[in-house]
């Protein structure tokens, strides 16, 4: 004779006598600390023969590569599964054979598999999800007193800032090292970065559950916006902070002198040499033009004439 395998029907809140399947298991604070009552049948009436956890198969596309605060990219395709337990010894059996208590530990993701273990025997997988990373905004690394528009970042990459939000998961080495359980941050100009045609960041640490520190790659550009995907989901920006409290600005290109300073009438061949900053040499994307010619305001429109775009140019 064997008992009937345990079966998991839904999820409610400590307290409320509905079931909030929609609500509490669609938004779960990343940090844990959360009560959920699991209810269903063949639970059994003791504590200590249960085993419970969740899981959730992801995108494996970063992986640690030995060298602190710095990521590396992995194969298309790539998959890893994310395993997750409530807090240790918080799973009790509330009602005999009918409902579970347990307290959810840190983590990330939507759409977590659950599975109730009773004796050995699994229960069938219904899911619940932690809530979408939020980005707030952006500030030099660790000064999170208060957003600062940030503009003027060097072009040659090494920067580090910090992002701030929530949601971000766990930190620390049992989940992937430094990159936690962030799989991607990216920026891009004029707006939130996306999945493709924006920069990607190699090099970021999760501090915690609010904190994402990231080291600047070379680029350009104003209104730089970032992005980030954590456990498969892209995080969202918050509504109750602005576009200049998220975003930042790369430092304009600034000459600060030619060499030479004169040339013949049909210069063709000559080499000169510019000196400056923030010319966005290192950045591969950039598209780097140069002109020459008396600058002239008319009706509000910069034009440069004559003008000529020199194909090829060593700058210092």
């Amino acid at each position: 004779m064997s008992y009937g395998a345990p079966v998991i029907a839904s999820f409610q809140a400590p307290g409320d006598a509905t079931d909030l399947a929609a609500e509490v298991v669609a938004s779960a604070d990343t940090a844990g600390n959360q009560d959920i009552l699991i209810n269903g049948r063949n639970f059994g009436r003791w504590s200590d023969r249960l085993v419970v956890e969740y899981f959730k198969e992801i995108e494996d596309s970063l992986v640690d590569d030995g060298l602190d605060f710095t990521k590396a990219p992995l194969a298309m395709g790539a998959t890893s599964t994310l395993r997750f337990v409530p807090t240790i010894g918080s799973c009790r059996v509330t009602i005999d054979d009918r409902q579970l208590s347990c307290t959810m530990g840190p983590g990330a993701g939507s759409a977590l598999d659950w599975v109730v273990r009773v004796d050995g025997q699994n229960s069938s997988n219904p899911v619940t999800s932690y809530a979408i990373p939020v980005i707030s905004s952006v500030h030099p690394r660790g000064d999170l007193s208060s957003p600062v528009p940030m503009q003027g970042v060097s072009t040659d990459g090494g920067v580090r800032l910090s992002i701030a939000g929530r949601y971000f998961g766990p930190s620390g080495s049992s989940f992937n090292g430094d990159a936690g359980l962030v799989q991607r941050v990216a920026f891009s100009p004029g707006g939130a970065a996306t999945r493709t045609g924006s920069y990607e960041a190699v090099r970021y640490a999760v501090m915690s559950h609010d904190r994402i520190d990231v080291v600047l790659p070379p680029a350009v550009g104003e209104g730089i916006c970032f992005g980030l995907t954590v456990a498969d989901q892209d995080a969202v920006s918050d509504q109750a902070t602005t576009a200049s409290d998220r975003c930042f600005d790369f430092a304009l290109p600034s000459i600060d002198s030619a060499s030479p300073l004169t040339a013949p009438t049909d210069p063709s061949g000559e080499i000169m040499v510019l000196s400056g900053s923030n010319f966005g040499l290192l950045d591969p994307l950039a598209d780097l033009t140069v002109m020459i010619g008396e600058p002239e305001w008319e009706q509000g429109v910069y034009e440069v004439a004559p003008a000529r775009r020199i194909p090829s140019i060593n700058a210092v």
